[in-house]
């Protein structure tokens, strides 16, 4: 009886556990198609930055390799004129700009040869690159020294960005682009290396005036004259205002009336030897030697010229003779002074501006009036080159950089 009880007791299964779990079907399905709108669009915006981060170094190495192309060659045979650099600046943009692919598609870039603000490359002149509100003038400039480079996947140009999530928001594509500007800028007031980098600096120096006398460059608190009047005075006597890249200076010895070991310099320690000079003559002073003179950055003196005394060294023995004919025909970077102090090896060099040159003469044996070490000028471009926009120009030694 109680057993009969005990099982009247028990409910009756009738299916409305079964109707009951049924109700949980939609919300999976929910939940799936969530999961999937956020999958695609984690991979859109994967897509998206990748594309993003793929367009700015094509448009960084697109910048880079056109603004380079504004060194003007021409300067160096007595005129400017960058109209063919611009032409070769579009052309190395546009070329480096198809050596990169964002999306999987190599890229194309606007040529834009009519120089259109928002076109693809813009040629133009930086007064400041390190201000980021300097603007970028594109008429009537002294010179073209910046290009900037619009890379974009867009309806115009490349293809718009498709993507996956498009099926989910009504939106199939996407338009995207990176800016990247470089700038050649010839304001150089000094150098900085670091780590194991070498600096092409030769330990020699040239007073700035001889230098001037042919290759004037930029008279910024170079010249004892004031330029206008000293150009006038060369043009007058019939000096000529201008060497050419064949024209040879004598870099060592180099002021008339100095004798023996004038015009050379100690970057590093005073005591260093001819093997230290002669790798310095090969591969340029270290970062133990630059950090040893206190840098190699000029500063503002009271007067506003930029400025840094060097100590004279001793003397350059004949044993360097080989190591100059090595380098002769590479561009290497030369301190210009102008005025100096001291005798032997208490000498003190005013250095003022730097040079590009390059040695085509070399003869250090026999009686030290026949020794000599010849240069011609050359444009020397470094990424290690300091740049201020108060700082002399010498249209030889330039940095490039991306400055925007």
């Amino acid at each position: 009886m109680n057993h009969e009880l005990k099982r009247k007791k028990r409910t009756p299964w009738t299916g409305t556990e079964t109707r009951r779990s049924g109700s949980v079907l939609p919300i999976v399905t929910v939940s799936i198609v969530l999961f999937f709108m956020m999958l695609a669009f984690a991979l859109d915006l994967g897509m998206i930055q990748l594309s993003k981060s793929e367009l700015q170094n094509a448009a960084d190495a697109a910048a880079l390799a056109g603004a380079a192309q504004l060194l003007d060659e021409d300067f160096l045979d007595g005129t400017k004129d960058q109209s063919d650099d611009i032409v070769d600046s579009r052309d190395f943009a546009q070329s480096f700009a198809g050596q990169n692919y964002a999306a999987g598609r190599f890229l194309s870039i606007d040529r834009n040869d009519s120089n259109d603000p928002n076109g693809g490359v813009l040629v133009g002149y930086l007064a400041d690159p390190k201000d980021l509100n300097s603007p970028m003038e594109t008429d009537g400039v002294p010179e073209y020294n910046s290009v900037q480079v619009r890379a974009e996947l867009a309806q115009v140009i490349n293809g718009p960005l498709a993507l996956f999530c498009g099926a989910f928001l009504g939106m199939d594509e996407v338009e995207i682009g990176a800016d990247s500007t470089a700038t050649m800028d010839d304001r150089i007031i000094g150098f900085r290396i670091t780590g194991d980098e070498r600096l092409p600096l030769l330990p020699f120096t040239i007073n700035v005036n001889l230098w001037d006398q042919g290759f004037p460059g930029d008279p910024i608190g170079a010249s004892a004259f004031h330029f206008p009047i000293f150009q006038m005075f060369r043009l007058l006597a019939g000096i000529s205002c201008h060497w050419t890249s064949q024209d040879v200076l004598q870099l060592y010895p180099n002021y008339p009336g100095e004798q023996g070991n004038f015009g050379t310099l100690d970057i590093g320690p005073e005591d260093n030897s001819t093997a230290e000079i002669i790798d310095q003559i090969l591969y340029g002073p270290t970062v133990e030697d630059i950090a040893y003179i206190g840098g190699l950055v000029l500063e503002q003196n009271d007067s506003d010229v930029f400025i840094k005394w060097l100590q004279g060294d001793t003397g350059v023995s004949t044993a360097i003779q080989s190591a100059v004919n090595t380098i002769k025909g590479q561009p290497r970077l030369i301190p210009l002074h102008r005025s100096y102090c001291g005798t032997g090896n208490n000498m003190m060099y005013e250095v003022v501006r730097f040079a590009g040159v390059k040695v085509v003469n070399v003869q250090m044996t026999g009686a030290l009036a026949y020794r000599h070490i010849d240069v011609v000028p050359c444009q020397v471009t470094t990424p290690t080159a300091v740049v201020h926009p108060q700082g002399p120009g010498s249209n030889l030694v330039y940095s490039l950089s991306l400055s925007r």
